[in-house]
């Protein structure tokens, strides 16, 4: 600390101090002026020369009661002397260290790939985030971050239909949705109403097969542990189809996904019988074809260059992007 006749010739912080316009000057980049430092803002905290010692700065109380502006050197602050320029600097020192933190580290989102390889899920993508709900299921990955989507069977209903057109990936859709389901513990079962159906050549569904014309009676009596049903091709089915009784089981949780048509999955027999007014529309073409899984104004961006496997979901009156592995060969 430098006190001489001539201040304004000396130098602090490599800043030049004028001893006569001492307030126009900068202190570490700082204006510090001593006629009105009352008025002065350090750090966006108003500084009052005659009564520092009972301000705030930063959430911290200065013990001092007063700075003379002519003695400055030689007054105390606590316990510590300074100077004009060591005291403003340390302020502002104090602030920054003391400032409230105003930001989050930024959420790192990953896009997820096309096709999505079921390998593509790390075992971490498949732990339930905590308002899971009591019997959390993953319903597929959500496209623009590579995140899981979890639905609560108990509150988003127990019935759901994936619907599309030829080559829009149901079958692939509906076998990927049933081993997301299996690799979280649940119990899959599936059926199919057409001898062509993927699911039943496929080497990962063959343990679950059921015949169709055994599927109602299987599961009606009862599941030991949370199931899903898988139904492809259901579209093909009697209207008559006793889609009630799955949801009737005598015990346990049965969530049944019927895949068809557009057509003929929202036939009035098929709403009323599974009782499923949301699921997945996949390859939508235009925004309307949402409202077959009961939900409306869905972002038209989402129908630009529509692919297979890839879709709306709508879930409790609620839209979502949704992408699902590929896990069938195309070439079969």
């Amino acid at each position: 600390v430098t006190v001489g006749e001539r201040i304004g010739d000396e130098r602090i912080g490599g800043t030049r101090i004028s001893d006569e316009r001492i307030g126009d000057e900068r202190i570490g980049g700082t204006r510090i002026s001593v006629e009105r430092i009352g008025d002065e803002r350090i750090g966006g905290t108003r500084i009052s020369a005659e009564r520092i010692g009972d301000e705030r700065i930063g959430g911290t109380r200065i013990s001092a009661e007063r700075i003379s502006a002519e003695r400055t050197s030689d007054e105390r602050l606590g316990e510590a002397e300074v100077n004009a320029g060591d005291l403003f600097v340390s302020l502002a020192e104090l602030i920054t260290e003391r400032a409230p933190q105003r930001f989050r580290e930024p959420r790192r989102f990953t896009k997820a790939a096309w096709p999505l390889q079921l390998s593509d899920l790390r075992p971490v993508h498949l732990v339930p985030p905590p308002d899971a709900g009591g019997a959390p299921l993953p319903f597929g990955v959500r496209p623009d971050t590579g995140e899981v989507l979890w639905i609560d069977p108990l509150e988003d209903g127990l019935a759901f239909r994936f619907v599309g057109g030829p080559k829009s990936g149901r079958s692939n859709s509906l076998l990927a949705f049933g081993m997301l389901a299996q690799q979280v513990g649940w119990n899959v079962c599936a059926a199919a109403a057409s001898r062509r159906s993927p699911l039943l050549s496929s080497a990962a569904s063959q343990s679950w097969l059921v015949p169709i014309d055994e599927l109602v009676d299987a599961m009606a009596r009862g599941v030991s542990r949370p199931t899903v049903v898988l139904v492809d091709d259901a579209h093909r089915l009697d209207p008559e189809f006793p889609w009630k009784r799955l949801a009737q089981v005598e015990s346990g949780l049965v969530v049944t996904i019927a895949a068809g048509s557009i057509d003929g999955m929202t036939t009035p027999q098929i709403m009323r019988g599974l009782g499923a007014t949301g699921g997945v529309v996949l390859m939508p073409v235009r925004s309307r074809d949402a409202t077959n899984v009961g939900v409306s104004n869905v972002d038209d961006d989402w129908m630009i260059n529509p692919l297979p496997g890839i879709g709306v979901a709508g879930i409790a009156g609620e839209a979502h992007r949704i992408q699902f592995p590929l896990v069938i060969d195309p070439a079969t």
